[in-house]
Formats: structure tokens, C-alpha cells, sequence
């Protein structure tokens, strides 16, 4: 997946100029992005007391001891996104040790998150969430038999122990479709290649493991962006894409499907057409009080999942941007969520988003969201400009006099 990279001036990208320095010497550091959150840092605890920074604490701005936390999800803070998504990490991490009380214990949480609706304090699926990790957690494993070995024969057990889980079909198709995407499978003991994948026959597998499983199809709604993916991958068109999200938007109504915009994004010819269809299709589906903000989740997911080059390429309106940002932020009122809506109105030059989500943040910048601080802190110093300056596209930067450092002698 291509990288959003905040470049030095005179090569960044022109839809990012308004947030970069005006002189040479505030240089913008790159922002690297992965289609996962690898490693979140929680936001800043609320305590009673203040404690004496450290030394050691005051040479890190951003990684401080409040940045520890516990795994407990019985200590997890209420609203506290972060902390959530690391317990969720931790358990998709679990899924090889193969101990039986191990399996009964992820089938019977994460069955009860499908039976529940659980979500997350921004309102994600927090079953969604775990395969979302799963994948992330296991997809470099994919080119070693060995590893794919280990994993598949946790889950055979799994499902002899559960026969009707709905969630053993799901995680056994996301493996096959990533051998699929491989391209081969290699030796654990060298790289050189010792057996070509087939592409088509993995791809088959996958959907041979959801279609096998139909009860999966009613409990579990990422089965159902699962097969979106496998389909795509087996040459769909956007109209058979479409289709697909429509029945499972009929099975789950209100739901997002945020993910189905991998899938288009594989099948279209017309990024910014097909993506703005899908957004506008899933949203009218949406429940009232939260269909801007489900139009805003469908781009928000390509930019989380394939980066600021792929974002870019697309037609988001932002009037339904705006408009999405203000539900969600008063649905789901946490700095999760400011942060993510001020890192997008930024991208987007939304200084009016930008200023009602910045207004609500006082913690430290959450690493899964801005990745480096330098992003943060650009974007907090574009949204603190004042509206009468000359707009920075009235004069195209490389042109601008830069001021100059002095030379000591």
C-alpha cells in the first residue's frame, strides 16, 4: 500500500501545501501509513494528582509514562479507543497458540461481540476490529507454509470444537485470499521459492470457505466484506461489487461496510465515480442522525487502509464531509475521534471542521493516527493561521522568497 508522505517543501504534494512552513528552516517530516494500526499509543490518562516529570520523560514529548497502560480490558477507561483496539490486538495475536481453553475463550468473545453489536468507543464493530488485527497480525505470514501451516490447523480445531462458529469460515477465507495475493509460498528455512501459488485455486478456497458456511453469511457482517474482496479479486465488476453490498446492507441494516471500498477500488475503472456511489449508496441505507457520518466513514476507510495518494484521487463532497464530521464527533465525543476528524479536515483544507475538532482536543497526538508528531503539529499550527492571510495557492511556493539562514562565521 502506497504511503501518505508530507515531503520537504518544493516536492510535496500541491493539495498539502497549505499546511506546510513558509520558511526553509521548519522542514515537514515524512508521515508513514499502514493499512493497520500496528502499535496505538493511548491518550493521555485524566488523573487527580500530577506526577514530576522525569528527565527521561521531558527528552520524549509524545511517550511519557501516562503512555502506559494496562492490556486489562477491565482497567480500559471509558472512551478510551486506544486501549480498546490493544486488547482486540492482543487476542487476534492468541489465535495460533491452539490451547483449547485458548479457542473456547475467543469463541465465545468474540461470538458474544457479533450477538451484542459490541462496538468501540468511536463506534466500530468490535469483531470487525479483530479481524481487522488478524489480518494485520498474520498477513507477512502468508508466504511461509510453515506459518500458514501452524494457523490453518489452529482454526481446524477450532472449528472441530465449535462447529457452527461464524467466526472460523471468515478467518480461514482471509487466509487463503492472502495467499492468493502472495504470490507464492516460500521455504521457512530460505527465500527461495519452493511452490508457486495458484492464485485462482486460493481464491476458490476462499470462497468455498464462506459459501460453506451460510450461517456466517446472517451473524457475521464481514463475511460478507470478505467475499467483496475475494470477488474483486476474481475479476467482478463494480456492478457485481455493488450488488453484493447491497445484500449485505439488507442483512445488516445500518451498518457501514466501510471496507467495501478495497474491492472497488480492485474492480473500478473510475476511482473517484464508483467510490463516490458506493458512499453515497451505503449512506441512504444509513439509520437518521448518522448518514453523512457514514458517508464520511466510507472515505475515511481509504484513507486508513490505502493512504493519502489513493484519498487523493477521489471526489469527496465537502459539504457531506462537514457535515459528516459534525455527527460523528457529537455521536462519538472522544479525542479518538477529534484527532481522526482533524487529521482529515487538514488534509482536506477544512479550516471549519478543523477549528471545532482542534477546540475539543487537549491530549497528546495518538501515534496510529497522525503517526509522526511533526504532522500533528503542522496541522495544529495551519489551523491556528488567521483567515486574512493570501491564500497560499495565489502564489505557487517554488516561486516564494524563502528566508535564509545567516551563515556564522
Amino acid at each position: 500500500m502506497a504511503a501518505p508522505v508530507l515531503a520537504a517543501d518544493e516536492n510535496a504534494d500541491p493539495s498539502m501545501q497549505h499546511v506546510l512552513p513558509e520558511t526553509a528552516a521548519d522542514e515537514a517530516g515524512q508521515v508513514a501509513s499502514t493499512p493497520r494500526d500496528k502499535t496505538p499509543a493511548a491518550p493521555e490518562a485524566k488523573k487527580d494528582y500530577v506526577l514530576e516529570q522525569s528527565p527521561l520523560e521531558m527528552l520524549s514529548r509524545y511517550d511519557g509514562l501516562d503512555n502506559r497502560q494496562s492490556a486489562n480490558p477491565l482497567n480500559i477507561p471509558p472512551g478510551d479507543e486506544v486501549a480498546e483496539r490493544r486488547v482486540i490486538k492482543a487476542m487476534a495475536s492468541q489465535v495460533a497458540i491452539r490451547g483449547p481453553e485458548q479457542l473456547d475463550q475467543l469463541e465465545e468473545t468474540l461470538s458474544g461481540y457479533l450477538k451484542t453489536n459490541a462496538r468501540t468507543a468511536s463506534g466500530v464493530l468490535k469483531a470487525g476490529v479483530f479481524f481487522e488485527q488478524f489480518d494485520a497480525e498474520f498477513n507477512q505470514e502468508f508466504e511461509y507454509r510453515h506459518h500458514t501451516d501452524f494457523v490453518l490447523e489452529a482454526l481446524a480445531e477450532w472449528e472441530q470444537r465449535h462447529p457452527r462458529s461464524s467466526i472460523v469460515p471468515v478467518m480461514r477465507a482471509m487466509m487463503y485470499a492472502n495467499i492468493a495475493k502472495t504470490g507464492s509460498v516460500n521455504s521457512i528455512l530460505s527465500s527461495t521459492i519452493t511452490d508457486n501459488a495458484d492464485h485462482g485455486s486460493y481464491l476458490a478456497k476462499a470462497r468455498a470457505a464462506l459459501e460453506a458456511a451460510p450461517h456466517a453469511a446472517d451473524t457475521n457482517p464481514e463475511w460478507h466484506e470478505v467475499m467483496m474482496e475475494i470477488r474483486a479479486m476474481q475479476s467482478a465488476s463494480v456492478d457485481e461489487i455493488m450488488s453484493l453490498v447491497k445484500q449485505a446492507t439488507a442483512k445488516f441494516p445500518g451498518e457501514a461496510f466501510a471496507g467495501a471500498t478495497t474491492p472497488v477500488l480492485i474492480a473500478s475503472k473510475d476511482p473517484a465515480r464508483d467510490v463516490e456511489a458506493l458512499a453515497v449508496a451505503i449512506s441512504e441505507r444509513a439509520p437518521d442522525g448518522s448518514r453523512d457520518e457514514t458517508y464520511l466513514r466510507t472515505y475515511m476507510s481509504v484513507l486508513l487502509a490505502h493512504g493519502l495518494p489513493a484519498f487523493q484521487v477521489l471526489a469527496i463532497n465537502p459539504e457531506r464531509f462537514a457535515a459528516g464530521a459534525r455527527e460523528m464527533a457529537a455521536n462519538y465525543p472522544i479525542n479518538f475521534v477529534h484527532q481522526r476528524l482533524a487529521m482529515m479536515s487538514c488534509i482536506l483544507a477544512d479550516k471549519d471542521t478543523s477549528r471545532l475538532m482542534w477546540k475539543e482536543i487537549r491530549q497528546r497526538p495518538i501515534t496510529s493516527i497522525w503517526r509522526q508528531p511533526e504532522f500533528f503539529e503542522l496541522c495544529r499550527a495551519w489551523n491556528a493561521e488567521q483567515d486574512d492571510r493570501a491564500p497560499r495557492d495565489d502564489e505557487p511556493f517554488e516561486k516564494r522568497e524563502l528566508k535564509q539562514r545567516e551563515i556564522e562565521n
